[in-house]
């Protein structure tokens, strides 16, 4: 992985898991609809998919994604992934240390789950 990914990696997890009751309180509400005391949390996570859909359409412009894939479902797919992932450290479910799960999901999200190409060569 080059060291922009990875230094993003291992900067991102431990920076979110320093305010576990913050990011506790973002990922119990913010999937709040309507009105009630949860909007200003649900405005946050949509302004954090509406700027993961801008990034991945950046990405895809460059060459980095895969433009079959819609950029709303990989966006919000990554997305999804990560809150559950920190999810996952606050609730005390077994996971690997911050860092490594980090690099994993980046390198997930851009190499795919797939090990090697099937030998019929069919994606």
């Amino acid at each position: 992985m080059p060291p922009d990914k990875e230094q993003l990696a291992g900067e991102l997890a431990p920076a979110l898991l320093s305010r576990p009751a913050l990011v506790r309180l973002y990922l119990t509400e913010s999937r709040a609809v309507g009105p009630g005391a949860g909007q200003p949390l649900r405005r946050l996570a949509d302004f954090i998919g509406r700027r993961a859909v801008e990034l991945t359409r950046i990405g895809r412009t460059s060459g980095l994604f895969d433009e079959s894939i819609p950029a709303t479902v990989s966006a919000l797919t990554v997305v999804g992934a990560a809150e559950r992932i920190a999810l996952a450290y606050l609730v005390d479910e077994a996971m690997p240390p911050p860092d490594v799960a980090a690099r994993a999901l980046v390198k997930l999200v851009l190499d795919g789950l797939r090990a090697t190409p099937p030998p019929d060569g069919r994606a």
